[in-house]
């Protein structure tokens, strides 16, 4: 029984491993209107999530790179209205390795750089001020910066391939350095609030915490900015780092102080298709190959002069002898069955003499036209010596194959 759930157990694994095998490689085979449905609505948001980056961030160079990656985007959607999934496909994969030098660009120069510089602005005088949970804020923002240094270089480790997933590791890396500095700013708030402010210190009566004010319900992003600008307000620091605009980034909002790349982009598209590229290239016209000549016909040659009705008819008769030879098989080189006085010896050594004539007439080798000479003198001068028989019949036979061969 348990051989047989095992052997069952095995089975079942083997198939559905071969299935998902099976699926995944017709998936790849050709894209469909599922699949290109899907990676337009991802690529969408990327391009989304850039644009906050970009726009806020960028160096001349992101925003055209930003552009580009929307115009094969703007290129894929077309294609994909049309029903051409192929090329819907191509252009999603142009866009999206635009976009990844573009989210490196941005997470390496302008988010873990300058969350570690706002951490490192008020780390002296946390440590020295002792307050713990200013500190507390401070190691978080830290480890967070740790933390999207590790994404930056998984994604650029990760298979050169999968573009989407390198764009997804960027994109965690970019989250984890935004929540960096918001630790930063709130370690700053909490290093700079006087200790009477603060809400463990303050007293609080019955009446106050049944009639709670709308304090509670205000969202994080204007409640840290509301107390920055109170402390700034009261000269307890100074903005050297732009923290507003780095505080409207933190929570993917474009700051006011900047435009929507994206606005712009949209305005700037072209709706012309790209040109297909050509397989072969175009050459200059130094370098373009000649074309082909026509090759001269050759001139008929002439007839050959046919042979004369007495060369006909012993052509014929050797070629007749030969066969008879030949279709013999191995008993065509055995000693002669009769003597050579009888009526049917002389025909018998006629027919090898035939023969020996027609090798010498097509230009045998001189040892067999000796030999043949030989022949003609005495035909039965080569079985006198029986021991000698052997070699002379190889040697015979090898001469025949190659005269009649090669003349037929």
């Amino acid at each position: 029984m348990r051989k047989f759930l095992h052997k069952t157990t095995l089975k079942a694994i083997g198939l559905t491993i071969g299935i998902a095998f099976a699926g995944s490689v017709v998936s790849a085979a050709a894209p469909d209107q599922g699949f290109v449905e899907k990676i337009l609505r991802e690529n969408r948001y990327f391009i989304e999530f850039a644009n906050v980056n970009v726009s806020n961030f960028g160096s001349p160079e992101n925003e055209k790179a930003l552009k580009d990656a929307n115009q094969h985007n703007f290129n894929a959607n077309l294609y994909y209205l049309e029903s051409n999934y192929v090329d819907s496909f191509k252009e999603i994969r142009l866009s999206q390795e635009i976009l990844l030098d573009l989210l490196y660009d941005v997470l390496q120069k302008r988010y873990i750089e300058d969350a570690r510089a706002l951490l490192d602005l008020n780390a002296p005088s946390i440590i020295q001020s002792k307050d713990k949970k200013s500190a507390h804020f401070l190691q978080l923002g830290y480890r967070d910066v740790e933390v999207a240094r590790q994404f930056r270089d998984m994604g650029y480790n990760y298979n050169r391939f999968l573009y989407s997933s390198k764009i997804r590791y960027y994109l965690d890396g970019i989250k984890r350095a935004r929540r960096a500095k918001r630790f930063a700013f709130l370690s700053l708030i909490e290093s700079k609030t006087p200790i009477e402010d603060k809400a463990e210190y303050t007293t609080q009566t019955w009446d106050d915490a049944i009639n709670k004010d709308d304090r509670e319900k205000i969202r994080d992003y204007e409640r840290v900015k509301n107390n920055m600008v109170n402390q700034m307000n009261r000269k307890l620091y100074t903005d050297g780092m732009n923290f507003f605009l780095h505080h409207d980034d933190n929570y993917g909002l474009i700051s006011g102080q900047k435009k929507s790349l994206l606005k712009d982009a949209f305005k700037e598209l072209q709706t012309k298709r790209p040109e297909k590229k050509q397989i072969l290239p175009d050459f200059p016209k130094k370098d373009q190959p000649e074309p082909a000549k026509p090759e001269p016909k050759k001139a008929a040659e002439p007839a050959k002069k046919s042979h004369d009705a007495k060369d006909s008819a012993r052509l014929g008769q050797s070629i007749f002898a030969a066969a008879a030879l030949f279709c013999r098989g191995a008993g065509r080189c055995s000693p002669p069955r009769h003597s050579e006085n009888s009526p049917e010896g002389r025909s018998e050594y006629q027919r090898a003499s035939l023969l020996s004539g027609y090798r010498a007439h097509f230009s045998a080798p001189d040892r067999y036209r000796d030999a043949d000479r030989k022949l003609r003198a005495q035909p039965h001068a080569a079985f006198r010596s029986q021991a000698d028989r052997p070699q002379y019949c190889a040697e015979k036979r090898s001469g025949e194959l190659r005269a009649f061969s090669g003349r037929v």
